[in-house]
């Protein structure tokens, strides 16, 4: 059946010592508190699926001394309604009625007995919402680091995901609803599509790891993130080039070519979406190619030709043309200056129109994040007080569909 178009926030905490999604110790009431709520009021801002960023040392973890289940006192409808509504706006009536916070605590339900089983039951209650659940495997930098001595292997990694996703289908709600991005940001780890230093290839370890799992699990969709590419100013989830005149004039750029070659002719290539991260210079601290023009070329050569007409043709007349969801974007008006209203603008310009001057089309965003503890991106949230929406923020996201 046809999609919906995914509008998207990103929410860590399960990839790091919180053990849950965080934010929820500040404030002094449900607003800030309860997980029911806040996932709540990002729905009553019109988001319609969240992007849960966990590792597996973290879901391994028990959960020590963060007992989520706290006193709290309940907001009210009033409040709760007054926070998700603009200034000067006529009132927000979306989302339904508010959650009620039974016998003054917070969290009530949440399992304290395993971060594994928390994070079973948050990912659940997000899909009992009718909100799609990205799940995202998205290393803290302490543990599961690719590349590193203490890297699962290939082998491990792919099990963990079996396991995950078929204890995740086993829940009453997050079946239909499930969506896996299967590894975040491989530059982070100096992965490349092709094995390289002792390192595992992202061609080979995508395509294992959707071949063990996609025939359990025949609604997911697979978030496929580019690598390897920085020399072609493709950083940090984006890297699909495969024009191999690209990649000569380029030097050094890891081709995704082979990766395309075989997933177009998989039995599940119909969940298969590519999810680049496209920043503005406030996080990417890019000198130029940000904007304009040079922007839409870059983004073109990577995943452009794939999105549109027949989408990508492998060397036996096979095509697929991809879906393609913005995987991480974010915006930082107050130290990015007037480059980042250009970036914005800009980024804002491609997702509507879409790829190829129009001939391609976007499936969605997620947007970097809920958390007001990102350090160089701040939240949606306030830094000072998370029951205070940024809504310049949200206004920016206006402009692509929120």
């Amino acid at each position: 059946p046809p999609q919906p178009f995914l509008k998207g926030v990103c929410w860590f905490g399960f990839n790091n010592e919180y053990k849950m999604l965080s934010d929820l110790y500040t404030g002094t009431d449900s607003q800030t508190r309860d997980f029911r709520t806040v996932v709540w009021r990002m729905k009553a801002l019109g988001f319609n699926a969240i992007r849960v960023a966990f590792n597996f040392d973290t879901l391994d973890k028990p959960t020590g001394d963060k007992p989520y289940r706290m006193a709290c006192r309940d907001a009210g409808a009033g409040a709760l309604f007054g926070s998700v509504t603009p200034p000067g706006g006529a009132g927000q009536t979306g989302g339904g009625p508010p959650p009620s916070i039974p016998n003054g605590v917070c969290n009530d339900g949440i399992p304290d007995d395993s971060v594994y089983r928390r994070f079973l039951w948050a990912c659940d209650y997000i899909a009992s919402q009718d909100m799609y659940v990205l799940v995202d495997w998205h290393n803290s930098g302490k543990a599961d680091k690719v590349g590193d001595a203490g890297f699962v292997s290939p082998d491990d990694f792919i099990n963990r995901w079996a396991r995950l996703v078929a204890d995740l289908q086993a829940m009453p709600h997050t079946p239909g609803k499930l969506m896996i991005d299967i590894m975040n940001e491989p530059d982070a780890y100096d992965l490349k599509w092709e094995p390289s230093a002792g390192r595992p290839g992202m061609s080979d370890l995508y395509l294992r790891m959707m071949d063990r799992v996609a025939p359990t699990c025949p609604d997911c969709l697979f978030f496929v993130e580019g690598t390897g590419q920085s020399n072609a100013r493709a950083n940090w989830g984006d890297g699909f080039i495969t024009d191999e005149e690209i990649i000569r004039e380029n030097g050094r750029v890891s081709s995704a070519k082979p990766f395309f070659e075989v997933v177009v002719t998989k039995p599940y290539i119909a969940q298969v979406v590519l999810a680049p991260h496209i920043y503005c210079p406030s996080s990417s601290k890019a000198a130029d190619g940000y904007a304009g023009g040079d922007l839409y070329g870059r983004l073109d050569d990577s995943f452009g030709g794939k999105v549109s007409g027949k989408g990508y043709c492998n060397r036996d007349g096979v095509c697929h043309k991809f879906a393609v969801v913005l995987g991480e974007t974010s915006n930082n008006f107050y130290s990015g200056g007037p480059a980042e209203k250009q970036c914005w603008d800009s980024i804002s310009t491609y997702v509507n129109r879409g790829p190829n001057n129009g001939t391609g089309v976007f499936s969605g965003w997620f947007y970097w994040g809920w958390n007001s503890n990102s350090a160089d991106t701040g939240g949606l949230v306030s830094s000072t007080n998370p029951r205070d929406i940024d809504w310049s923020k949200v206004d920016s996201l206006r402009k692509i569909g929120l």
